[in-house]
């Protein structure tokens, strides 16, 4: 994982405890979801960035 990568998941990983911590499980779940969508399209763009330069 590159640096940036990395700041970016300790960031969201402290967010999703702190939601883990204080929310029902229905909104962890759904926090869970989109993070990983979002994560997941992020891993792709950084994929085509390289690959496009």
């Amino acid at each position: 994982m590159t640096e940036r990568t990395t700041s970016w998941f300790q960031k969201w990983t402290a967010v999703l405890w702190a939601n883990l911590t204080m929310q029902p499980t229905l909104y962890c779940t759904i926090f869970l979801y989109v993070s990983y969508i979002n994560w997941t399209a992020k891993q792709i763009d950084s994929h085509a960035f390289f690959l496009l330069n």
